[in-house]
């Protein structure tokens, strides 16, 4: 009972260090990784009002902001703070609305309110780095005037569509494209499903399954 009671104090310890570390890492990118592309960011601003379009600096400070953006994720993920299923759809929200607000496409988005379940931070990263990449496929190729977002809880597994409205697509002719597979490929490491419904001229429906 003793050297069980060791193990267990030993396998806790190392949670918290590994909690521990995970805070500092995210601490450290942060302040230093994201302050010094964030003065990128001014330097190219500052340069373009030197040089005027100038399409380098553009890409440059895109890229800046980007990456900003790209950190600020991961170390949300990492947090073990967060770490609940509501937590995950209320941040989902925040960047959903950050993304399609200065679109120009009508947009509707339902997420669960609540939700009891733990998440790992690879399902957290993942579901959230597919949800995006749906969004910025239909801004970017469907032409679509209006994207919907639906998530539901049925039993023990959530539901989440991304339907658009635009000119669709048949995915065998885009087939040789690593979009789809890298999808693909992230769900299932969730143990999740991806489906993907397209017909031209009928819009697009992306349904992600998981398994909670």
């Amino acid at each position: 009972s003793q050297q069980k009671y060791k193990l267990k104090i030993l396998e806790l310890e190392k949670s918290n260090a590994l909690e521990q570390e995970r805070r500092r890492i995210g601490m450290e990118m942060h302040d230093d990784i994201g302050a010094s592309l964030t003065r990128i960011t001014l330097i190219s601003e500052a340069a373009k009002q030197i040089i005027e379009k100038n399409e380098a600096l553009d890409q440059i400070a895109q890229t800046c902001r980007k990456i900003v953006h790209d950190i600020s994720e991961i170390i949300w993920s990492l947090n073990p703070e967060n770490q609940t299923f509501e937590q995950l759809m209320a941040h989902l929200r925040d960047q959903l609305h950050s993304i399609l607000e200065s679109s120009g496409v009508d947009y509707k988005i339902e997420l669960p309110e609540k939700g009891s379940w733990l998440l790992t931070n690879e399902f957290k990263r993942n579901s959230m780095l597919v949800l995006k990449e749906c969004i910025n496929n239909a801004l970017k190729h469907s032409q679509a005037t209006n994207i919907s977002i639906e998530g539901t809880l049925i039993e023990n597994k959530f539901l989440l569509k991304v339907i658009d409205n635009g000119i669709g697509f048949n995915e065998i002719e885009i087939s040789g494209g690593n979009g789809l597979t890298n999808m693909k490929s992230r769900i299932k490491t969730v143990n999740g499903n991806f489906t993907l419904y397209s017909e031209k001229g009928k819009g697009t429906t992306v349904q992600l399954e998981f398994n909670m």
